[in-house]
């Protein structure tokens, strides 16, 4: 889907060459070139023949707005899964957490990755883990990912 800046989105998939006639049993949406852009891992699973095919669609779009992401790692006895980062620009606010089982036959990355549109300024970002440790960034570079471990 694509905004069309008024009010609402377009169903663009066809024009894109993202949409499929086959059955895909896992949808990935990650960074893969590390270029701010979320690129598509598709799998098509073929009953008959028992097997899977893997599509990478890298995103070619080319657009002005800002972003930033954050790789978040685990250390020992500190998962990532129910992680909460929550971030903070001057006018919004957006709250990402880790889950597992929010696709099927897929896992996505421990990566949070945010459109910031045309804020061009992160007051701060706040990491907080299942067991309670949280660590705060404040002012962080956009443009980039920030590695954070507990």
């Amino acid at each position: 889907f694509l905004s069309n800046n008024k009010n609402g989105f377009n169903n663009v998939a066809f024009l894109f060459g993202t949409a499929f006639e086959f059955d895909s049993r896992a949808v990935i949406a990650a960074d893969i070139d590390v270029d701010g852009l979320n690129d598509l891992l598709v799998v098509q699973y073929d009953a008959n023949a028992k097997q899977q095919r893997l599509f990478v669609m890298g995103n070619q779009l080319s657009t002005k707005s800002k972003w930033i992401g954050l790789n978040i790692n685990d250390s020992p006895g500190v998962p990532t899964n129910g992680a909460i980062v929550k971030l903070f620009t001057k006018t919004q606010s957006f709250i990402k957490q880790f889950v597992t089982g929010d696709s099927f036959t897929a896992q996505h990355p421990s990566t949070a990755h945010f459109g910031l549109g045309k804020n061009d300024f992160v007051e701060k970002v706040e990491v907080h883990w299942p067991n309670g440790k949280k660590i705060t960034l404040n002012q962080p570079a956009i443009g980039k990912y920030h590695q954070i471990t507990p």
